[in-house]
This record gives C-alpha cells, sequence and structure tokens, in this order.
C-alpha cells in the first residue's frame, strides 16, 4: 500500500470512542462522538477493518464504500467517509493498515435487540447478558417448551408480539430499502434483524435503515465466478443455496431472490419474534432442517406482497 494513502492520526484528532456496537466477520464497528476544535459535531458509526498490506485486499474491502457512495436512500445507511491508517485492534497486537468507513449511526440500536427486547417473558429478558454456553442451553430449553406445548400448553410462559400495524411499518421500510438496492442491480446476500438499524425521530418516529454491505454483490460480476462457498448467515439463507451436486458444486448461486427468502425470515422474526427452526446448536441438522423446510407455493397470495418488490 503507498504510504501517501495513509491519514495517520485521523481517527484520534477526530474522533472519541464511545462504544462497540457490533463485529461482523470483515470487521467491527463502533460508536464515536465527531469532534473539532472540541466542538461537538454528532455521533457516528465507524467500521474498522483491518486489510494489511495487499492492495487487492483493499480493493475488495473498497467494494462496500463505492456501493454506500450510490446508494442514497431513507432506508440506508448514510455512508460519510472513508480513510486509512496504521491502528492497534486488540490491546496486545501491533499496528496493521486498516480501513475507517465513516456512516450515520442510528440511535435505536438494531431489530434484533429490538424485538428480543419487546417480546421478552421474565424468563428471558436477561438474555443480552448471557454467555454463548448459556444462549446454547436456553435454547435447547425453548425446544423441549416447543415440543411440549402441543399436549400441555398451559406450562408455556407467554410472550409479547409486535402488534400488526408495527410489523407492517417496520416491514415495508425493510422493503422500500431492499427495492433500491435490487433496482441499482445489487444484492445484499446477508439480510437479516441485525443488519437492520433502528433511526428514531424528534417525535420518536422509527424508521429501518438497511447496513452492512460486506456481503453485497453485484448481479452482473456474481455470473462472472463461479461460486465456491455460503455468504451470510445460515439461518436467513435460502435453501437452494444450500444444495450441492454430486462434486460439491453449488448449483445456485446468490441472486434477488435469495434475498427475498432472507426478506421472508425476517418477516417470520417480526411476527413470532423467532426463526422456524430449532436445530440452532447444530450446523448440520440445521442445514437440513432448512433443506426440507416446508413452504407455501401459491400464486393465490402474490397480491399481499409489497408491489415496490416486484
Amino acid at each position: 500500500l503507498s504510504q501517501n494513502s495513509f491519514n495517520q492520526g485521523y481517527y484520534e484528532r477526530f474522533f472519541i470512542e464511545e462504544k462497540k456496537l457490533g463485529r461482523g466477520f470483515r470487521g467491527s464497528v463502533y460508536l464515536c462522538k465527531h469532534i473539532l476544535d472540541n466542538v461537538h459535531l454528532g455521533e457516528y458509526a465507524i467500521k474498522k477493518v483491518a486489510v494489511g498490506d495487499n492492495h487487492s485486499w483493499l480493493v475488495r474491502m473498497l467494494r462496500e464504500v463505492h456501493l454506500l457512495e450510490k446508494l442514497h436512500h431513507p432506508n440506508i445507511v448514510d455512508y460519510k467517509h472513508a480513510w486509512l491508517e496504521y491502528h492497534q485492534l486488540t490491546n496486545f497486537g501491533p499496528q496493521v493498515p486498516c480501513l475507517f468507513i465513516l456512516m450515520e449511526c442510528a440511535n435505536g440500536g438494531n431489530l434484533e435487540e429490538y424485538i428480543k427486547e419487546q417480546s421478552s417473558t421474565q424468563h428471558d429478558s436477561e438474555e443480552v447478558n448471557l454467555s454463548a454456553k448459556e444462549r446454547l442451553l436456553r435454547t435447547r430449553r425453548m425446544r423441549q417448551a416447543h415440543e411440549q406445548s402441543t399436549t400441555n400448553p398451559n406450562n408455556v410462559p407467554k410472550k409479547r408480539y409486535l402488534e400488526l400495524p408495527e410489523i407492517w411499518s417496520l416491514f415495508i421500510d425493510i422493503c422500500e430499502g431492499l427495492a433500491h438496492l435490487h433496482r441499482h442491480g445489487i444484492v445484499h446476500r446477508d439480510l437479516k434483524p441485525s443488519n437492520l438499524l433502528l433511526q428514531y425521530d424528534e417525535e420518536e418516529n422509527s424508521i429501518v435503515l438497511i447496513s452492512d454491505f460486506g456481503e453485497c454483490e453485484i448481479l452482473d460480476q456474481l455470473s462472472e465466478r463461479d461460486r465456491t462457498g455460503a455468504t451470510g448467515t445460515l439461518e436467513f439463507m435460502a435453501p437452494e443455496l444450500l444444495t450441492v451436486d454430486e462434486n460439491g458444486k453449488y448449483y445456485k448461486d446468490y441472486s434477488q431472490k435469495s434475498d427475498m427468502w432472507s426478506l421472508g425470515m425476517v418477516l417470520y422474526y417480526l411476527c413470532y419474534s423467532r426463526l422456524p427452526y430449532y436445530q440452532v446448536d447444530d450446523v448440520d441438522l440445521l442445514k437440513q432442517e432448512i433443506l426440507h423446510f416446508k413452504r407455501l407455493v401459491t400464486h393465490e397470495i402474490l397480491f399481499i406482497v409489497y408491489p415496490s418488490l416486484f
């Protein structure tokens, strides 16, 4: 990487890091205050991505920046700026070349957190503080409770669900943002509640912003190369993306249709505060459950699909 490409010290001079908002496959996102000469300019989300000294890897990471630059839409997180500098990502690690992506910060967290908070019972209200092992045990108990509910439903704690008007309001926002992506020939490939952010205005009205475009692809580029692996989050992947031939080659590639399947899973999550799968603690069993998932296929329900998605 050319040393002229670095803006060393920019992050430390103009930003105060508040907390980590989340972590993905390629980098972590932080809540930061933007400061100029001790004047507070606002709060932003900054994504830090380690790029090393490989220029081709940097070009690949900058794909997210290029996509965000042309995707201005009320339901898509707004891109602000990007730069390079050496940065220490861990307490004991060395400084490495990092790409910083400055983005709009949603003040309401993500949709997954919101639904868990709104639908929590006394049994699961503390779930956000559980360890991975404790969450695994709780998931198993939830599956057992579901099985018991068929014989003795009175013993199962009742959850609170989102009201239908709120479900439609949130879902329409997601549809509008996804339709904008598809109109530009872009496939998100990782649509899920944790990548859907909530922004509240002064009157406490919420709007959903689609975020995390690290896995996005342009349709024309997808058709130019063979698919070598699974991208995205397994629970939200369409069944056809998991099907391979006798040589282990995937039959189908990502498309707008695979985004639509993920959209359907998001709608299910909005309605029931969970997904329709139970084998979440075993990847192989979960894949089989997704592949054999029973779904309704009928042209009679097309009239209820949001028009902008056609």
